[in-house]
């Protein structure tokens, strides 16, 4: 039997006392006292003799072993301390440890292959938000066979992913972002079978990246993984390629999906619809092009926001829907409904066609911006039943007819209509009758609007 942590009040079981997992303690608490600056002084950890190191503040033992299981080893040190180099061989008597969790203390230096070599059982690894450097492979991590949990994020790992990180079968979350991570990480990602959350941004991963992987390569027959995963985080990369048709069907029970900032491109696939508990997506910053499928609002009714745009802004609900400097094209979808959206944003499109009806439904909506599009015919009348509107954007369109001086219309400024040719009214200045435009008011409002942005200013709603 192993040496446990318990406290035998006998001679004979004085060597048990000072039990290899007891002392491993005791050095790692000097070690951290002699070379960190700690913000918790570990004081339930002490060698009087008397006490049982499992009930030491952030120490759990197995209760019928007495051996150490777990070590919350979290922000234990101060975030301003001197470079503090961790020698994780410290760890090697704790052959038992299911959950070791170092995260949040700076911790420099590069990881010895076989640092974890005496962790056999180890399921949860959480070493995030560190200055740990070096790469994977000879970090040791691959032969941690049990993992359930690798959180590395927030470090200076670096180079690609190893083939052997793939065959940690029972990993379920893995979180690499914000690293220095490269290459094509395809064919690891292929091999996670039991992933539910894979969180890979912030690094430079780059290459093809096609979403048949997910399923093994067969859009048939999808594997049970496909509907583990509930989050994929892939933002931030060099990654290409395009979204499958099956993409909805592939990944059935995402609630967040973010993978902005890549060159993907091609249409949003209309099987996005399936994936009816997405809470969260955020394709901005990517190269989509095509018409917009309506089923992403008509189907998806736990969606709070849907980020597809440069200008990422966040809300509760679905209060800000921003699409804006996309390549979308066809008509406006007739699914923008939601009594909570406040802020739709659809600027620097190829949106084209009348102004939908639908619109009015949205009472609450505060700002509109469709400039830079390819809308035509007239502005519709309605626009006064929206009442909360403050900001009106159309600028950039062929719009034509004359623009309603009443109502709300008498809030909107010039700049909310340049750009439409087709356009009359005192409001911008041009006849209805001719084509004569009529002399514009030199005051100082007037010129502060003409040197201004047509751009809408979120800050100005806050």
């Amino acid at each position: 039997m192993g040496t446990s942590c318990y406290n035998f009040r006998s001679n004979e079981w004085m060597q048990s006392l000072l039990g290899k997992e007891r002392i491993g303690l005791l050095e790692f608490k000097a070690f951290l006292k002699s070379n960190c600056e700690l913000i918790d002084n570990l004081d339930s950890w002490v060698e009087d003799g008397m006490s049982d190191c499992c009930g030491w503040d952030r120490v759990k033992c197995n209760t019928t072993s007495r051996r150490v299981v777990d070590l919350s080893l979290n922000e234990v040190i101060s975030p301003y301390h001197k470079i503090c180099s961790l020698n994780l061989s410290m760890f090697y008597p704790f052959e038992e440890l299911l959950g070791l969790n170092l995260s949040g203390n700076g911790f420099y230096g590069w990881i010895h292959p076989a640092a974890f070599a005496n962790l056999k059982f180890l399921e949860t690894l959480d070493i995030s938000y560190n200055d740990f450097n070096g790469n994977i492979i000879m970090g040791g991590f691959c032969g941690l066979k049990s993992l359930v949990k690798l959180g590395l994020s927030n470090n200076h790992f670096s180079g690609p992913l190893p083939q052997c990180l793939g065959n940690l079968s029972n990993l379920r979350y893995l979180d690499l972002s914000s690293n220095q991570f490269s290459g094509n990480m395809q064919s690891v990602v292929s091999k996670l079978t039991s992933i539910e959350r894979l969180l890979l941004s912030g690094n430079n991963f780059e290459g093809l990246f096609s979403f048949s992987v997910l399923a093994n390569h067969s859009m048939l027959e999808l594997p049970n993984f496909n509907h583990n995963v509930v989050e994929l985080e892939i933002s931030n990369n060099n990654i290409t390629g395009q979204l499958p048709k099956e993409f909805g069907l592939v990944l059935s029970n995402l609630e967040y999906i973010n993978m902005s900032r890549n060159s993907f491109h091609g249409i949003v696939p209309f099987s996005i619809g399936e994936v009816r508990g997405l809470r969260i997506m955020d394709l901005s910053n990517n190269n989509f092009s095509g018409a917009l499928p309506g089923s992403m609002l008509g189907n998806c009714t736990d969606l709070n926001a849907l980020y597809l745009s440069k200008q990422l802004q966040w809300n509760d609900s679905l209060g800000i829907l921003d699409l804006s400097e996309n390549c979308l094209s066809g008509s406006m979808p007739s699914c923008f409904v939601s009594s909570s959206l406040r802020f739709l944003f659809l600027q620097k499109n190829s949106l084209s066609g009348s102004i939908p009806y639908v619109l009015p439904r949205n009472p609450n909506l505060m700002a509109l911006d469709l400039r830079d599009n390819k809308f035509t015919g007239n502005i519709p009348s309605w626009i006064n039943q929206l009442s909360q509107l403050r900001v009106l954007s159309l600028a950039g369109n062929a719009l034509q007819g004359k623009i309603l001086d009443k109502g709300q219309f008498e809030t909107f400024v010039e700049s909310s209509y340049r750009g439409n040719p087709g356009l009359c009214g005192p409001t911008i200045y041009r006849s209805c009758n001719t084509s004569q435009v009529l002399a514009t008011p030199l005051s100082n409002d007037t010129k502060s609007e003409e040197e201004d942005e047509d751009g809408i200013d979120m800050v100005w709603f806050y």
